[in-house]
């Protein structure tokens, strides 16, 4: 009974993560002009969740740091950067906001901060395994009584 009780438990809270992260995506296309992403793997997530503006994959954009950075000055004034919450992630975040702020962007945090903590609620620490949590997600309800 104890083992039941915990899934549940954790399903409810993964469905209330999930519930808030497409209410913050939503939040994000009405505020944001795109969102900075590391692969096409996080693209997908960020659509299954509603995200519907521009999205820049900055591992297959084949620019140059300086070059990609002048075009996404040049196109945007408001931009969320969603790296993974790992070092590296953190890291790559940090010279990129530096860099494009430099140029006049304005890089929205606290919507990565949300998702981000949202994110650290499940154990999860990329962008991409939101598609994951959103199977969880679909899988509890559809067990639900």
């Amino acid at each position: 009974m104890p083992r039941q009780k915990q899934r549940r438990r954790k399903g409810k809270r993964n469905y209330l993560v999930y519930k808030e992260l497409e209410f913050i995506v939503e939040e994000m296309n009405r505020e944001v002009d795109a969102v900075i992403v590391e692969g096409s793997h996080d693209r997908t997530a960020l659509e299954l969740l509603g995200f519907r503006k521009d999205m820049l994959l900055y591992s297959e954009s084949k620019l140059s740091d300086g070059d990609f950075v002048e075009l996404v000055s040049q196109k945007y004034e408001r931009v969320v950067i969603l790296t993974d919450y790992d070092r590296d992630g953190k890291s790559f975040n940090k010279k990129l906001s530096e860099r494009l702020q430099r140029r006049g962007v304005c890089i929205e945090r606290t919507y990565r901060d949300k998702i981000g903590k949202l994110l650290g609620q499940c154990g999860i620490k990329d962008i991409e395994s939101i598609s994951a949590l959103k199977k969880r997600v679909f899988d509890f309800c559809y067990e639900m009584p």
